[in-house]
């Protein structure tokens, strides 16, 4: 569920960014965005912690079993990095310049909690973990993706602040962050490559999260075509919430090709990003409708989805 407030957050922050939006409207509506997305994180935190209260002996062996739930702990960084940016975009517009301040806490607890997962998390699969290659997913992904995602947010926050020196010293972990995650990522990313030319697709229920890959055009492309060969293939994709896998990634493309656009001056690159925005905030609608179909009816609480 982390994902969802992550892909909420994202959302607004394509809003803020697009340069083709009134900012009369799309800022309020981008700083609205963020704060449901501080609600859905606060919500997901509270349910991690009381799991982690009440049931500890579930969440102490999870370094050593073979379960897929510590990957998942990836996205609480994610979605915390996500929420800094907002600190840095809206609170301070909005609510005053202290937020910097607030914004340079975090970003910096984010980075190094990344920082230690980073390390961590790869080890105990080497030390830990013996699976074969046809077990590798996407979900590995999910450990060495924020690293990436707070390495990409200190620039944003050091351009923001007004001391010099602080700005500087956030550089210098941008630059150890990005150059202990970026290799990991890109390393998965040729394996997984490698396990779907060799070993086929993954199943109908999971590839989806393919597109968890799209972190440059070409892998959101080639995981498009993945799922629409999927979806021919098995007469459709049932809905879990993997698809929420989808909208990062689009999103996320969505924002770079926008922000590198703006930079550069480029239309091409603005309205690339321009139109997977709107696919981005389309299927991020659809995901949150079916969402809550299903945690209404309750089929979303069971172990298969």
């Amino acid at each position: 569920m982390f994902l969802l407030s992550t892909c909420t957050g994202l959302i607004g922050l394509l809003f803020s960014v697009n340069p083709y939006l009134s900012t009369s409207w799309s800022t309020p509506l981008a700083f609205g965005f963020w704060w449901l997305s501080v609600v859905l994180f606060l919500i997901c935190l509270t349910m991690v912690s009381l799991r982690c209260i009440l049931h500890w002996e579930t969440i102490a062996i999870l370094p050593k079993n073979h379960s897929f739930d510590l990957f998942f702990a990836g996205y609480i960084l994610i979605s915390f990095g996500i929420l800094v940016e907002g600190f840095v975009r809206y609170c301070p517009h909005y609510i005053g310049s202290g937020f910097y301040t607030v914004a340079i806490v975090f970003w910096w607890i984010t980075a190094v909690l990344s920082h230690i997962a980073n390390i961590l998390i790869p080890f105990y699969l080497a030390y830990y973990h013996s699976r074969t290659f046809a077990e590798l997913s996407t979900l590995w992904l999910l450990a060495m993706f924020p690293g990436v995602v707070i390495g990409v947010a200190g620039p944003v926050l050091a351009a923001a602040i007004p001391s010099i020196s602080q700005a500087r010293h956030i550089l210098y972990m941008t630059y150890l962050l990005l150059g202990a995650a970026l290799p990991l990522v890109l390393v998965t990313l040729g394996m997984l490559l490698a396990r779907f030319f060799f070993m086929g697709l993954l199943s109908c229920l999971t590839v989806v999260a393919f597109m968890f890959l799209g972190s440059c055009i070409w892998f959101l492309t080639f995981g498009m075509l993945v799922c629409l060969a999927t979806a021919i293939k098995n007469k459709g994709i049932p809905f879990t919430t993997g698809w929420w896998g989808g909208v990062f990634p689009t999103g996320l493309a969505g924002l770079l090709a926008v922000e590198l656009g703006v930079l550069l001056g480029i239309d091409a690159l603005k309205i690339v990003g321009s139109t997977l925005s709107v696919f981005t905030g389309l299927l991020g609608a659809y995901c949150t409708a079916r969402t809550s179909a299903q945690v209404y009816s309750g089929v979303i609480f069971n172990a298969d989805i």
